[in-house]
């Protein structure tokens, strides 16, 4: 498969604000069930993000790669929520 770099898109990404629903479940009775009753109600506060994903060109056709900008956000945001749960700074 032949690969180039063409550059990158910025999008526009809505996600669960997890350092307040972490924060609200640490002291929920049950954690677990507080999540996932929030996050399958959508009872939830969201925060707003730019990402930057790369657009390569593969065999002639130009793909964008969002799912890789979208992890590496989810990683960040739930790493950030749990060391705020944690009083981590």
């Amino acid at each position: 498969m032949v690969t180039e770099t063409e550059g990158t898109v910025t999008l526009n990404v809505d996600l669960p604000d997890y350092s307040t629903l972490y924060q609200s479940a640490y002291s929920a009775d049950n954690p677990d069930r507080f999540l996932l009753e929030a996050l399958q109600s959508g009872n939830y506060d969201t925060c707003h993000y730019e990402i930057t994903a790369r657009v390569t060109v593969e065999n002639g056709e130009q793909v964008l790669h969002i799912d890789e900008a979208v992890q590496k956000l989810l990683e960040e945001q739930m790493s950030q929520a749990i060391d705020k749960v944690m009083g981590v700074e």
